[in-house]
């Protein structure tokens, strides 16, 4: 709101603002690679040194709703009212304002991005100019890209839960060698156990048979 009253009293006074107060863009066309980064630039007159607290300076993104890109207010940053869709990827060469020279860097290009700009310039006297960009390179060549990214990474999700599966399997087959190898031990044991007792069993046999024949052998003397 702030903005558009703003920018209705300078062309109310376009004519007596012009006169005393200009902004220039020496590049009114931009064009960028998607996911690349952009500084856009417009220029106003400095007579002397720059006194910043009178300086104020708005980027904004015409659309059907004007998007705010960024503001500075009379030497003071204000992001409350920025877009949403360029909080975090533009910032204002500041050091180039000494020199007349309001540089917008905008990183990371998205397709959205591409429109008009406005920049607006309020410092002994207002003025604006538009400028466009035009985002391009979204071609088939990002699309394959950006499929290789996610080719790789299903690549890998599946050879790690390969990699878990086969380890589980692996673990369940020594378990079960592991049990099959226990019930065999025991039922050697078991086997040893029965001869060993039916070896005691025939020599207890013996040895009644022999105190038999001990006994007969008495008798017959």
């Amino acid at each position: 709101m702030e903005n558009t009253l703003l920018l209705c009293i300078f062309m109310s006074h376009w004519h007596v603002l012009n006169a005393l107060f200009t902004v220039e863009v020496p590049q009114p066309h931009y064009t960028v690679e998607y996911g690349s980064n952009v500084t856009m630039e417009c220029r106003f007159r400095v007579n002397g040194q720059l006194k910043l607290q009178n300086l104020s300076v708005i980027w904004e993104k015409k659309e059907e709703h004007t998007e705010e890109v960024y503001k500075l207010h009379k030497g003071t940053e204000n992001f409350k009212t920025q877009h949403s869709n360029f909080r975090g990827r533009v910032k204002l060469l500041k050091d180039k304002l000494q020199l007349g020279q309001s540089m917008l860097q905008v990183t990371s290009v998205k397709l959205t991005d591409a429109g008009t700009y406005l920049c607006l310039i309020g410092y002994e006297g207002a003025d604006y100019k538009t400028i466009t960009l035009k985002v391009k390179g979204y071609t088939m060549d990002s699309q394959r890209i950006n499929n290789r990214h996610y080719f790789g990474t299903a690549v890998a999700v599946f050879a790690l839960f390969g990699s878990f599966l086969l380890f589980t399997l692996l673990v369940k087959k020594a378990r079960k060698e592991q049990d099959s190898v226990t019930c065999t031990n025991n039922a050697a044991v078991k086997v040893i156990k029965l001869s060993t007792d039916e070896e005691e069993g025939d020599c207890r046999v013996i040895s009644l048979e022999d105190e038999e024949l001990k006994n007969v052998r008495i008798e017959v003397t």
